[in-house]
């Protein structure tokens, strides 16, 4: 890839390029106070990049990066990793910047070679993340239907059964794929949802 654009130079191109690919990133993470705040100051910066724009970037970034490190970045929780390989992909962008207007451009192509490097690896923890997010909350919703079902069979059939347990393990893996733990604290929430309408059924009318 080259960095510099068709003129040869001005590694504003390739910093541009790579800080567009990190908010692409990071917007495939879980939102948050942190995430947000780099988008806000990369954002406004990106069209008119040059030594001036940097520096500013690299100012607002400081606290952040500190922030990060102290909360332990060894730690590779999607979001923490998520937060220090931007920071991380910042920096590059804006150290190439700063180096490429001071005429060193050999400098400027090593700054993005390793911001380049760095935003892959965002792009593919970001992808893994989107993934893993996605899984629970396709798991999420067919446990609220698994739920629904127990709750529908309960209606018709509980009152044949004299103790939950004994429901529990009627249900369990043969009118939902779920386990007797699971199944158990659906009945109960059902048995309680139960009480409480036959209680307001009870109820004399004020």
């Amino acid at each position: 890839m080259n960095y510099f654009g068709k003129d040869g130079k001005r590694a504003y191109h390739g910093a541009r390029a790579i800080l567009g690919m990190t908010a692409e990133a990071l917007a495939m993470f879980p939102s948050d106070k942190e995430v947000k705040l780099i988008l806000s100051v990369i954002e406004p910066e990106v069209d008119a990049l040059d030594e001036v724009a940097a520096r500013r970037i690299q100012e607002r970034i400081k606290p952040l990066r500190l922030t990060s490190e102290l909360a332990g970045l060894a730690a590779l929780a999607a979001r923490g990793q998520g937060t220090s390989l931007a920071l991380r992909v910042i920096e590059c962008c804006t150290a190439a910047v700063i180096t490429e207007s001071r005429g060193d451009e050999l400098g400027a192509w090593k700054w993005l070679a390793s911001g380049g490097i760095n935003v892959g690896i965002l792009l593919r923890e970001a992808s893994n993340s989107a993934h893993k997010s996605d899984v629970a909350r396709r798991a999420h919703t067919e446990d609220d239907a698994s739920k629904l079902d127990v709750f529908n069979w309960l209606d018709h059939h509980a009152h044949t059964y004299r103790f939950l347990d004994r429901i529990a393990e009627a249900v369990a893996e043969k009118v939902v794929p779920h386990k007797l733990r699971t199944v158990r604290g659906w009945i109960s929430e059902w048995h309680g949802l139960a009480e409480w309408k036959a209680r307001k059924k009870l109820r004399p009318a004020s």
